[in-house]
């Protein structure tokens, strides 16, 4: 069942979402054509990126200290990754010099992703209205002691981060077995949203139905998928349960295949202060 965010039923909507992300940990949204527009190039402008960029430019973009920035992945040099967490004004971020168009793109997507992950929350809080909604611990405000005083610092990058990732076609990586896979777990975010990859490899476990779907066999630029992660179910006591999902590529593709999720982050500092006498509860109940 695909869900369009643009239906004007609000209840009904809010129903659909929050029954899809309880019975089968995921839900397929379609999204607008400026959004699948946005998907697309992002999607292009990654690959290109990955592909023409030489070894020693990806080098020197990767950044570690923060995280940020050009990285390998999974164990295997061969899989190549970057890491995209907005910075606050005047800090430094190494975004690539080419492809030219790859710093707002990637932003545009960014903020897309932000936008509709906000729109799912917002969803999800219509069910307890009494309460606050769950967007209010996106934000990235300074924390304030009794005094005043500044009790924790502004981060200097967003708490949302996108995870660019570049499985390269089996020919490159002179792999013998074509198939690739990525260990079962599950995110640390509220929710991860990601668009179809133009190679189909993701599988997210069905809670309803105790198996494994392949969610991106019918490829579409205008759909994204949408799963829960291990904050959202810290946040709404175990009620949805963090999705349980890996990688497995379809080896009888012989392209290399772009994946872009993004994850929606709660404000750690805000995560630590509400649950740090929790942690150990939290921890044994999974």
């Amino acid at each position: 069942m695909e869900i369009d965010l643009t239906e004007t039923d609000i209840n009904n909507l809010a129903s659909n979402v929050r029954n899809s992300l309880l019975e089968k940990g995921y839900v397929v949204i379609k999204v607008d054509s400026g959004v699948a527009e946005i998907i697309e190039k992002a999607n292009k402008l990654c690959l290109q990126f990955f592909e023409q960029t030489s070894p020693l430019e990806k080098h020197m973009l990767s950044f570690r200290t923060e995280e940020v920035g050009f990285t390998t992945f999974g164990g295997n040099s061969k899989r190549e990754g970057f890491v995209v967490q907005l910075p606050a004004p005047g800090v430094p971020f190494p975004w690539p010099y080419e492809p030219e168009e790859f710093e707002p793109v990637v932003v545009s997507y960014f903020t897309a992703m932000q936008e509709i992950g906000k729109q799912i929350l917002e969803l999800i809080s219509l069910e307890n209205s009494a309460e606050a909604p769950l967007t209010q611990f996106l934000d990235n405000q300074p924390y304030r002691g009794e005094n005043g005083e500044e009790a924790f610092p502004t981060p200097p990058y967003s708490n949302s981060v996108l995870f660019i990732r570049h499985y390269p076609s089996p020919e490159a990586t002179d792999e013998t077995n074509k198939k690739d896979y990525t260990h079962s777990h599950t995110d640390s975010g509220m929710l991860t949203l990601k668009p179809f990859s133009n190679i189909s490899g993701l599988q997210i476990f069905n809670h309803k139905e105790r198996v494994w779907d392949k969610v991106e066999e019918d490829y579409a630029p205008n759909k994204i998928i949408v799963f829960v992660g291990e904050e959202l179910c810290f946040r709404t006591k175990g009620k949805y349960r963090a999705s349980v999902h890996n990688v497995v590529l379809d080896e009888t593709k012989q392209e290399a295949r772009v994946s872009l999720p993004f994850q929606l982050r709660g404000d750690t500092r805000k995560f630590s202060v509400d649950f740090s006498p929790n942690l150990k509860m939290v921890a044994l109940s999974f």
